[in-house]
């Protein structure tokens, strides 16, 4: 894959495929003024950068009303 190609694959800008070659967490092979990366080692790096969020349950910590003594924060309809 291309750089271009990597960086629509993973949803981040061209730059920051450069600066994950350039920091060597992403294999890359450069022939002529162009990177080559191979998919399997992409889906590698981003594996290897993987959370996993908890379920919500009816037993969630918002839900706890002793929960560490914090209150849920509240929401409004702005963003």
């Amino acid at each position: 894959m291309s750089v271009p190609e990597v960086a629509e694959y993973v949803g981040f800008s061209q730059q920051t495929i450069h600066n994950w070659i350039k920091d060597k967490k992403l294999p890359a092979v450069r022939i002529a003024r162009n990177y080559r990366i191979r998919k399997s080692d992409v889906d590698r790096a981003l594996a290897a950068h993987t959370t996993t969020a908890p379920e919500l349950s009816d037993d969630a910590f918002w839900n706890d009303p002793d929960a560490q003594g914090f209150q849920e924060p509240a929401r409004s309809g702005k963003r």
